[in-house]
């Protein structure tokens, strides 16, 4: 089985191509990113890095060459760089992911595997208590991430009502830590004093980078797994109980003073934050995860809190 990994060189996609050339019923891996290849990857005899953008016509024609078998998509903007506008976020995130869909159409192209995130369900009021697959996908047009997130498993399932004989399938991870994350979000982890908002308890569901991999992995090799699966451990965290755990300062203050304060740091450039964040931090979807116990081995390994307790021993 030859695969191609979008975003290789990104902190999940370099984990989990390791993860895949460990299997002996995976001849190759075929990185593609748009950055250069991670020193994890170099030198390693089952992966071929390649530097290319997921939207050029040439990607499809190397599909063919190299006899693609599947496909995992994980490449994405996950914090757009400043000046970035929308319509280039568009091209990228959708025109990119249409790109590759055509090529897995065209050149017989045997599974289609999307990572997308939990960031898909939105961050709304109504939110249940806890999520399941079957929960509506919306995303939030003011958080781009979110967004396009929700926008590409739209397309998917267009994709899916077209061409029934190609198998897809959709991972839904929570928040993703690990030994060696460096995410934004676990960046914030970092600061001194964390902030929460009065009345909401900012709950936290984790899921381990290792696991991730290995959910991936098993798509990989049983191609009658299909379907949308959320990734979490079991429970979660509340961002006052992370602050504990991590002996910071945890304040708490009304919404719309905190989304005023952000607002004025932003003007003085004095935060990266910004005030439609506030609601990333009220209405954070807290996922289900039996559909992932049921059809996947030994997956989660961890549970929310197992996993945080993994992260903060490797970095503080």
């Amino acid at each position: 089985m030859n695969i191609l990994f979008t975003g290789a060189a990104g902190y999940l996609g370099s984990n989990t191509c390791i993860e895949l050339i460990t299997s002996n019923q995976i001849n190759h891996v075929f990185g593609i990113d748009v950055k250069e290849c991670v020193h994890s990857l170099k030198h390693l005899e089952k992966y071929t890095h390649v530097i290319a953008d997921i939207r050029s016509p040439k990607v499809g024609e190397w599909i063919a060459r190299k006899q693609i078998d599947l496909i995992v998509h994980s490449a994405c903007i996950l914090n757009p760089p400043r000046g970035m506008l929308f319509e280039e976020m568009e091209q990228i995130e959708l025109g990119g992911l249409k790109n590759l869909l055509d090529a897995v159409q065209k050149y017989k192209v045997k599974k289609f595997i999307f990572i997308s995130s939990g960031a898909a369900y939105g961050y709304f009021p109504e939110h249940p208590a806890l999520i399941t697959e079957d929960y509506r996908i919306k995303g939030n047009t003011e958080f781009p991430y979110s967004y396009f997130k929700a926008q590409a498993e739209k397309l998917i399932d267009e994709f899916n009502e077209e061409h029934p004989e190609i198998k897809t399938l959709i991972f839904r991870p929570g928040t993703i830590l690990g030994k060696n994350t460096n995410t934004p979000l676990s960046n914030y982890f970092n600061n001194k004093l964390l902030v929460g908002i009065k009345g909401f308890a900012s709950p936290f569901c984790f899921i381990l980078d290792e696991d991730v991999s290995k959910a991936i992995l098993q798509g990989c090799l049983n191609l009658n797994l299909t379907g949308a699966y959320n990734l979490s451990g079991d429970g979660i965290l509340t961002l006052k109980e992370i602050a504990n755990q991590l002996n910071r300062k945890y304040i708490e203050l009304p919404k719309k003073l905190y989304e005023r304060l952000i607002g004025i740091l932003r003007f003085f450039h004095l935060s990266k934050f910004k005030p439609y964040q506030v609601n990333l931090m009220c209405y954070r979807p807290v996922l289900a995860n039996d559909k992932l116990k049921k059809h996947f081995k030994h997956l989660p390994s961890k549970n929310s809190r197992e996993v945080f307790q993994i992260y903060k021993l490797s970095k503080y």
